[in-house]
């Protein structure tokens, strides 16, 4: 070994190259062995939370289903206790992860690759402040509050280019865009006189979510078609389209339905009612077919590639 690390050198001289280092072989087996658990964990990030964020999402489907059987609350109760355990199992991990190096946390809400996904960790949050008013407005206040500084951080960063254009940059307003979906659970146990805020601020934030979201939309596919599809295992991260259109059709109706049927104007006229509701199903209509598409193409070139598909975050 030592003969022909010589060699190599005396080669190198000759023909004028710098030296290469001799590589270093291990000395044992424990420099070979993987990392351990705790090493694994040290690598959590806010993109993790999208497991609590679709185990929330699972919970309040159910809770919102028409046809309902009394097997149907207990599997609701046990979805709703997994997802609170995973919401304080990742806190903890992730706390962990910032108390070893303070610097990680400025970090991951700076850095653009991990920083789009810390909406998650909000909105996996949702499930705890259901028919909560005063956590209804908190919260109402602190997604605004991110929708606009993390943008403002983004824009003044300005590291994400027009070709890497993803769903994912519509993360940052993802808490906004749950508002409706509160506020239409939080409302029909209030008082009426509570109730129109409640619904009015959920309207208003479902739109500011709605409009941002298009202008992403813009971007993302003017991406797709100048410098094409992502790479294969990114592509899954594409459904992430389909969620705000869905969404907001939901919230629209959910709204109209918690309207209060004798307060103010509204008691003039059961009709109103009436003829607000179905303009929120014939516009929800009107916008689900947005998010049919999104999820129909998404799964075409998910399955094109499905040979290729590596995991990664972005899932």
């Amino acid at each position: 070994m030592v003969s022909d690390i010589l060699s190599n050198q005396l080669q190198l001289q000759i023909s004028g190259a710098p030296p290469r280092p001799a590589l270093v072989q291990p000395s044992s087996l424990e420099e070979c062995q993987s990392p351990s658990l705790w090493d694994r964990l040290g690598h959590v990030t806010w993109a993790n939370f999208n497991l609590t964020l679709s185990t929330g999402g699972i919970g309040l489907l159910l809770s919102k289903q028409p046809h309902r059987f009394p097997g149907l609350t207990t599997i609701g109760k046990i979805v709703y206790i997994f997802d609170l355990f995973l919401i304080l199992f990742l806190t903890a991990i992730i706390m962990r992860r910032f108390m070893l190096n303070r610097q990680r946390l400025s970090i991951s809400l700076l850095r653009p690759g991990e920083s789009l996904f810390f909406p998650t960790f909000l909105l996996s949050l949702v499930t705890a402040i259901v028919n909560m008013e005063i956590l209804f407005w908190v919260y109402v206040t602190f997604a605004l509050l991110v929708g606009i500084i993390q943008f403002y951080a983004l824009f003044t960063a300005g590291k994400l280019l027009a070709r890497n254009a993803s769903p994912a940059w519509i993360m940052p307003i993802f808490p906004i865009m749950l508002t409706g979906t509160v506020a239409a659970a939080v409302a029909p146990v209030q008082s009426p006189h509570h109730r129109i805020p409640i619904l009015i601020a959920g309207l208003t934030f479902q739109g500011l979510e709605f409009w941002v979201v298009m202008m992403v939309y813009a971007s993302y596919l003017s991406r797709l078609m100048q410098w094409g599809l992502p790479e294969p295992n990114l592509r899954p991260g594409m459904f992430i389209a389909v969620g705000p259109s869905s969404f907001t059709a939901l919230a629209l109706i959910q709204l109209s339905e918690a309207v209060p049927l004798q307060h103010g104007s509204f008691t003039v006229s059961h009709g109103i009612v009436q003829i607000l509701h179905i303009v929120a199903v014939a516009f929800s209509t009107f916008i689900w077919s947005l998010s049919l598409w999104f999820f129909i193409t998404t799964q075409i070139d998910c399955l094109s590639v499905a040979r290729e598909l590596s995991f990664h975050l972005v899932w």
